[in-house]
């Protein structure tokens, strides 16, 4: 972590299999990390705790891109959680992977204004979005390797989700693009 505190700028920034790094981010060396981290524009995590770290939270509203992979502990979204999408302003893309346990999409995902695309693979027990429609300036949405019951309530038209997606230009669903 030392050798860290030498960096200048961060763009973009991948965390990986780093259970110990939440403690770190609280220690006086690791101060000068994070703020090196003002340009920091893309964020790969695969644990949801480490957007909830302080040092790190104030610096998420700069966020553009945002995946959030292998989440196997989370099933939903803790109000902390649902915190962190709120900071998220500037965020234009979120893709969420590889989380085997997640069944339900945060309800403060309508207040990102800026989110153009978002990307949903590989959560076999998510099974419906959130109450409110997606963010009006979503522009692609794209659904893959997740539960059949999405998958039904996404059919065009005539799904129960529909209307929650029908505003976006571009829409697929397992391969098929339904517009």
């Amino acid at each position: 972590m030392t050798q860290l505190t030498t960096v200048t700028t961060v763009s973009s920034l991948c965390i990986f299999n780093c259970p110990k790094l939440l403690a770190r981010f609280s220690s006086p060396v690791t101060n000068g990390v994070v703020a090196s981290f003002q340009s920091l524009r893309s964020l790969i995590v695969d644990h949801m705790r480490i957007l909830t770290c302080p040092l790190l939270r104030e610096r998420l509203e700069h966020i553009e891109n945002l995946d959030i992979q292998d989440c196997s502990e989370i099933t939903t979204f803790t109000a902390d959680n649902e915190d962190v999408f709120l900071h998220l302003r500037s965020l234009q893309s979120l893709c969420i992977s590889g989380c085997n346990n997640l069944q339900s999409l945060p309800s403060s995902l309508s207040s990102l204004e800026s989110l153009d695309k978002l990307i949903l693979w590989n959560c076999p027990e998510l099974e419906l979005l959130p109450d409110e429609q997606l963010p009006l300036s979503l522009r692609k949405l794209e659904v893959a390797l997740c539960n059949p019951v999405l998958k039904d309530r996404l059919r065009k038209e005539c799904g129960i989700d529909w209307p929650k997606i029908a505003h976006i230009p571009w829409v697929e669903i397992d391969g098929e693009i339904l517009q």
